[in-house]
């Protein structure tokens, strides 16, 4: 194995007032590729191999992994009594942690088969201050028939492991805890993610409109004609938490993609809408506006009043745009800062919304710098 989970270190709690208690006090902190977790004292570190040496598969070639664990126990991707570190080191298979959880059920009963089911949704939350989603899966012998409407077994005997797992996108990372050891529960859930493991952005193509971004690996892409790149939880409200993307084929109508929907419109930076609308090219276009800035999925555009408060040039990407920005406030009150990105020899349109608890601007910023034309 290469990389940054190679070596792991044990050392004493810096923070003794907090709980850290040191040795005296039966608690540590172990680090594996720059993931450091509080466990109790003795606790050991175990790399895990790709393959076991009867060529049985257990962890993914492109990921490293070490089963942090109490003493007699664990040791491999199973991990029982433990908390399995999984960190991915290859771009684009960030995704694929989550799956390989899973197969963790084979690991441990590899001649009877055994199978995993994922225990309802996953749950969004943080894990040392990154975006993260929780969720468990129960590992089921096979044969067993009489499963309940929550994927659990009726026969607590038809369970033979449960786990608890927490995946953070944006470090490429898989912790997964042995959900019947409240230790390694504990312990997973303090985790502290230092840089590592790969990657924390990924290119993002806007779908036919001829640009990609940047962009934290956790982010998603959507469209109906108009293009929205947006961050996790975002789905409604875009351009709130994210950008809005109108490129060459928006305004030409040219081409067999969703960005040509509706046929040619004529630019107009300056109105609401950013073009002359049709009634075809409304229905293909992201809602704007007020309904999105109040983080509600009201589809009809009902447009702010606005205020200009800055236009002028900006030099992004190797290409000069037009930017504005306006202050802009809703029938009920809410106010809310409107940026656009306007690349007229590019024909391409970028907006999104500054409002109160969304994303900083400064992050939007700079996804927009790193905007690049196919």
């Amino acid at each position: 194995m290469t990389g940054v989970g190679v070596l792991a270190t044990v050392t004493e709690p810096a923070d003794t007032a907090g709980g850290g208690r040191g040795s005296a006090g039966g608690v540590q902190d172990v680090t594996f590729a720059a993931v450091t977790l509080r466990v109790p004292e003795g606790w050991v570190v175990d790399p895990v191999a790709p393959k076991s040496p009867d060529g049985r598969f257990q962890v993914p070639e492109w990921a490293e992994a070490a089963c942090v664990h109490p003493p007699g126990t664990g040791g491999d991707s199973a991990c029982a009594g433990g908390v399995l570190i999984q960190r991915a080191t290859a771009t684009g298979k960030h995704v694929e942690l989550s799956v390989s959880a899973g197969l963790v059920c084979r690991d441990l009963a590899p001649a009877k088969r055994g199978w995993g089911f994922f225990d309802g949704d996953s749950a969004r939350t943080e894990l040392d201050g990154r975006p993260a989603s929780r969720s468990g899966f129960t590992c089921i012998r096979p044969g067993a028939s009489r499963i309940g409407n929550d994927g659990r077994p009726l026969d607590p005997a038809d369970a033979y492991a449960e786990y608890e797992t927490w995946t953070v996108v944006n470090a490429q990372l898989l912790l997964q805890a042995d959900a019947r050891a409240p230790e390694a529960v504990r312990a997973a859930a303090s985790a502290r993610i230092g840089e590592g493991g790969g990657p924390t952005t990924k290119r993002l193509d806007a779908q036919g409109h001829g640009v990609t971004f940047a962009v934290p690996l956790d982010w998603f892409d959507w469209t109906t004609g108009a293009m929205c790149l947006y961050s996790p939880g975002a789905e409604l409200t875009c351009p709130v938490n994210g950008i809005t993307v109108r490129g060459a084929a928006w305004f030409t109508g040219e081409g067999t993609s969703a960005a040509s929907t509706g046929g040619p419109v004529t630019p107009a930076p300056d109105s609401a809408l950013g073009y002359i609308p049709t009634d075809a090219k409304v229905k293909a276009d992201i809602p704007a506006a007020c309904g999105r800035a109040t983080r509600t999925s009201n589809t009809n555009a009902e447009n702010p009043r606005r205020q200009l408060l800055e236009s002028g040039k900006r030099d992004l990407g190797g290409e000069q745009a037009e930017y504005r920005e306006w202050l802009a406030e809703c029938p009920d009150g809410t106010t809310f800062t409107w940026r656009r990105w306007w690349f007229p020899q590019r024909l391409t349109m970028l907006d999104s919304y500054d409002t109160t608890g969304g994303l900083d601007p400064a992050a939007i910023d700079e996804i927009v710098g790193t905007i690049s034309w196919a």
